[in-house]
């Protein structure tokens, strides 16, 4: 039975959408063989799958094989900001606008996230400005690019104005724009966003939760943290990886070590940021025997200790006087795990 054009794009499609490069290769052998390998329709697919899977080079050497239409520059510009090449990302979409080919709204949030990685203000207001004169500035992808651009800027009325102006507001926008608050340390802004989500109906997602509790934990604000931890077992959310890690950092941050270690213990499966943050509540807060037997049981259940974990280990070595024991973790460090030591690191170590 033979395929078509559709067929194969179809299967590339699900091959992209899973993550499954190594279908996708085989995919891509079978459309070289049936010759449908310079279709321009396969051969924008193929690029598509190639920059989901994070396969650059694949990418580019398609691109060189076609006249290039809205999908293909595309898929060049996003797979240029996925590999940190963001000054490339931009001039590839000046390029593409000299070709005088029509943009879509993944060009422009593909565009608008090399801005934002990049904290170009200008170029984003210019790139901002031409979505709103073709009416995309109310697609999602565009406008939560647009609030995190502006929110690295440093602008965060603008993305405040953009977000208000979204029609349809979506889970993911407004889990944007309590992030933007909550990386800027603004929590009464945060919990008003958080507030006025729940008003609507709508209940936040791990994200959002991850979020609050993580400005909760930074000021030390227990009595809010402890208001959303019970929304989250509401909703059913405080198991949710991403929850739980915010929750023990944030009550470790504030002092609460008793209700972080529960939260510690009722997990299984705990990863390394959950251990990180334990140990350095532990650490932060004087109990330095404690963050040390921790540390000792990392490599009992098979995770390996990062660059955060050594500065929790260090900070509880330096309050308890351990200089030798804390000589050995920083030995450890760069020679086991080769990691480059900091400021922070040479901090921890002084006498």
């Amino acid at each position: 039975m033979g395929y078509d054009s559709h067929t194969f794009a179809i299967a590339l499609k699900a091959s992209a959408d899973s993550g499954l490069l190594h279908y996708g290769k085989a995919i891509h052998a079978q459309t070289i063989k049936q010759g449908f390998n310079e279709t321009a329709y396969v051969v924008n697919t193929l690029g598509t799958m190639y920059s989901k899977c994070r396969k650059p080079d694949y990418v580019m050497r398609l691109f060189g094989k076609l006249i290039p239409d809205v999908v293909s520059w595309t898929n060049l510009i996003m797979t240029y900001v996925q590999m940190g090449g963001e000054e490339r990302a931009l001039d590839a979409f000046k390029r593409m606008r000299k070709s005088d080919v029509s943009l879509n709204e993944y060009t422009f949030a593909s565009v608008i996230s090399a801005c934002a990685n990049l904290a170009i203000t200008k170029w984003g207001e210019q790139i901002h400005g031409h979505a709103l004169r073709l009416g995309l500035v109310d697609a999602l992808s565009v406008s939560n690019s647009i609030i995190t651009l502006y929110s690295k800027c440093g602008l965060l009325q603008e993305a405040s104005l953009v977000f208000d102006g979204i029609t349809r507001k979506y889970i993911i926008s407004w889990s944007t724009i309590i992030s933007v608050y909550c990386q800027g340390n603004h929590a009464k802004e945060a919990f008003n966003y958080l507030s006025w989500m729940r008003r609507e109906g709508l209940k936040p997602n791990e994200f959002a939760l991850a979020s609050v509790l993580s400005v909760c934990g930074s000021m030390a604000l227990l009595e809010p943290g402890k208001q959303v931890h019970a929304h989250a077992l509401c909703i059913g959310l405080d198991h949710e990886t991403m929850v739980h890690n915010a929750l023990i950092s944030m009550y470790s941050r504030s002092g609460n070590l008793q209700e972080a270690s529960k939260i510690f213990d009722g997990i299984k499966n705990n990863d390394i940021v959950s251990w990180t943050a334990m140990i350095n509540g532990y650490a932060e807060h004087g109990y330095s025997q404690a963050a040390i037997s921790l540390f000792e049981n990392i490599s009992s259940v098979g995770l390996i200790p990062d660059y955060v974990t050594f500065i929790g280990i260090l900070t509880a070595c330096n309050h308890a006087g351990l200089v030798d024991l804390g000589f050995y973790y920083y030995k450890l460090m760069t020679n086991k795990y080769q990691i480059a030591p900091s400021k922070e690191h040479y901090g921890c170590i002084r006498e």
